[in-house]
């Protein structure tokens, strides 16, 4: 995608024009939409961001209440992490930015918690991130080619279908897979679902849109997991509630062998008295 055209602005209004021509080209988009969506809206203040956002990528699932997104201050949010360096170019905080964002997602250590190997980050070596941190972006970036500068490093080592590929698997499909088959214990958790009566969701764009998934048609598949996963915690959280006094271990399991998806969740014993509920990690694991 055209990232980070805005951030051509020191370079006056001609690069940025042979730019935007460059990738609506590229991409087959109109010039003028081009030009709205990835020179203009990155220079606004994230507040007027979110009012041109409701829409089209990077729009929040149509079935995340009203209300909630309103509360939870999604639409801001959804932006991505804010640069907490206060870069001045919206290609300076867009690198900013996503840096910040793996430190916070690999800091917090739970690919660690959920299996007894050790997990490391090669590609974070302090001295290999400085230096992609100062490559130019066009060197990363080109229209037509994603990993440019990964790519023409590998020319000669990998073969030429491998290093010029364009396309990456995804869990997607996976994701269909498991919904199919656990359709008969899911649906019916949707028809009183926890998410919506704790204001989370709206349950018929919610129902539509695991119907829709169930077939393949749910271009949002990843939101729809985080909200099946959220629906079974909550659910496993108000079991462990009423079981606190005994002691009682809950755990809620959608496990599909043969590369498919597993969400496992569950609640740890608690205190009599429930003064120290605390609910265990839950998480869901995509094998390919």
């Amino acid at each position: 995608m055209p990232a980070r055209i805005s951030g051509g602005i020191r370079a006056g209004s001609a690069w940025i024009h042979h730019r935007l021509q460059s990738w609506s080209e590229a991409l087959k988009k109109p010039y003028l939409q081009l030009f709205w969506n990835n020179a203009l809206i990155p220079l606004m203040p994230r507040k007027i961001q979110t009012v041109f956002k409701r829409t089209g990528a990077g729009a929040l699932p149509p079935w995340f209440s009203k209300s909630f997104i309103k509360r939870a201050n999604l639409r801001e949010r959804n932006l991505g992490t804010q640069d907490p360096f206060g870069f001045r170019l919206p290609s300076e905080r867009d690198q900013s930015s996503g840096f910040a964002s793996m430190v916070r997602s690999v800091s917090l250590g739970c690919r660690n918690e959920l299996t007894d190997t050790d997990i490391t980050f090669p590609f974070l070596h302090r001295p290999l991130v400085e230096f992609l941190q100062a490559v130019p972006v066009e060197q990363l970036l080109r229209p037509g080619e994603n990993r440019s500068l990964m790519r023409r490093a590998m020319r000669g080592i990998l073969p030429d279908k491998i290093a010029e590929r364009k396309t990456k698997g995804n869990p997607k499909e996976v994701v269909v897979r498991a919904l199919m088959r656990e359709w008969s214990r899911l649906r019916p958790l949707f028809e009183d679902a926890r998410v919506c009566a704790q204001g989370y969701m709206d349950q018929q764009p919610l129902l539509a849109a695991l119907d829709r998934a169930k077939h393949g048609c749910e271009l949002l598949s990843t939101p729809l997991l985080s909200t099946i996963c959220l629906e079974l915690w909550l659910r496993a959280f108000d079991e462990g509630l009423t079981t606190s006094s005994q002691g009682h271990t809950h755990q809620d399991v959608v496990s599909i062998a043969d590369n498919e998806v597993t969400v496992s969740l569950g609640v740890a014993s608690q205190a009599s008295n429930g003064a120290n509920h605390k609910p265990s990690r839950s998480h869901h694991r995509v094998r390919t």
